[in-house]
Protein backbone atom coordinates (compact mmCIF):
# COMPACT_ATOMS: atom_id res chain seq x y z
CA UNK A 1 0.00 0.00 0.00
CA UNK A 2 1.38 3.74 -1.15
CA UNK A 3 0.80 6.78 1.10
CA UNK A 4 1.56 10.24 0.67
CA UNK A 5 1.09 13.35 2.81
CA UNK A 6 0.03 16.58 1.26
CA UNK A 7 -0.63 19.60 3.28
CA UNK A 8 -1.55 18.26 6.25
CA UNK A 9 -3.37 15.20 4.70
CA UNK A 10 -2.49 11.51 4.86
CA UNK A 11 -3.45 9.55 1.71
CA UNK A 12 -3.44 5.94 2.16
CA UNK A 13 -3.67 4.48 -1.91
CA UNK A 14 -6.26 1.17 -1.40
CA UNK A 15 -6.99 0.37 -5.42
CA UNK A 16 -8.50 -2.99 -6.41
CA UNK A 17 -9.09 -5.01 -9.20
CA UNK A 18 -12.28 -5.27 -10.55
CA UNK A 19 -13.07 -8.04 -13.07
CA UNK A 20 -12.97 -7.02 -16.73
CA UNK A 21 -12.40 -3.34 -15.84
CA UNK A 22 -8.63 -3.49 -14.69
CA UNK A 23 -7.61 -2.33 -11.16
CA UNK A 24 -10.17 1.12 -9.87
CA UNK A 25 -8.01 3.51 -7.93
CA UNK A 26 -9.14 4.00 -4.30
CA UNK A 27 -7.87 6.41 -1.63
CA UNK A 28 -8.81 7.09 2.04
CA UNK A 29 -7.59 10.93 2.77
CA UNK A 30 -7.43 11.28 6.68
CA UNK A 31 -6.75 14.53 8.68
CA UNK A 32 -5.94 15.07 11.69
CA UNK A 33 -6.98 17.92 14.18
CA UNK A 34 -5.54 17.24 17.54
CA UNK A 35 -7.26 14.20 18.98
CA UNK A 36 -9.74 13.46 16.34
CA UNK A 37 -8.92 11.87 12.98
CA UNK A 38 -11.37 12.17 10.10
CA UNK A 39 -11.52 9.51 7.18
CA UNK A 40 -12.98 10.17 3.70
CA UNK A 41 -13.07 7.12 0.90
CA UNK A 42 -12.33 8.08 -2.34
CA UNK A 43 -12.89 6.19 -5.87
CA UNK A 44 -12.48 6.93 -9.26
CA UNK A 45 -13.32 4.97 -11.73
CA UNK A 46 -11.62 5.78 -15.16
CA UNK A 47 -12.18 5.64 -18.75
CA UNK A 48 -9.12 3.72 -19.59
CA UNK A 49 -8.33 0.37 -17.61
CA UNK A 50 -5.10 0.19 -15.19
CA UNK A 51 -3.37 -2.38 -15.98
CA UNK A 52 -1.59 -2.44 -12.49
CA UNK A 53 -1.82 -1.96 -8.96
CA UNK A 54 1.17 0.59 -8.88
CA UNK A 55 -0.58 2.35 -11.82
CA UNK A 56 -3.79 2.62 -10.02
CA UNK A 57 -2.34 3.72 -6.44
CA UNK A 58 -0.20 6.37 -8.26
CA UNK A 59 -3.42 7.82 -9.92
CA UNK A 60 -5.02 7.91 -6.51
CA UNK A 61 -2.52 9.27 -4.70
CA UNK A 62 -2.56 11.97 -7.74
CA UNK A 63 -6.78 12.42 -7.79
CA UNK A 64 -6.20 12.38 -3.71
CA UNK A 65 -3.90 15.57 -3.85
CA UNK A 66 -6.32 17.24 -6.47
CA UNK A 67 -9.01 16.70 -4.37
CA UNK A 68 -7.11 18.65 -1.89
CA UNK A 69 -6.27 21.15 -3.31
Amino acid sequence: MKEAIHKGYKIQAKSYESPGKGWIPSAHIMSTDGSSVTTTPMTWYPQNPINTQDEADAAAIQSAKEWID
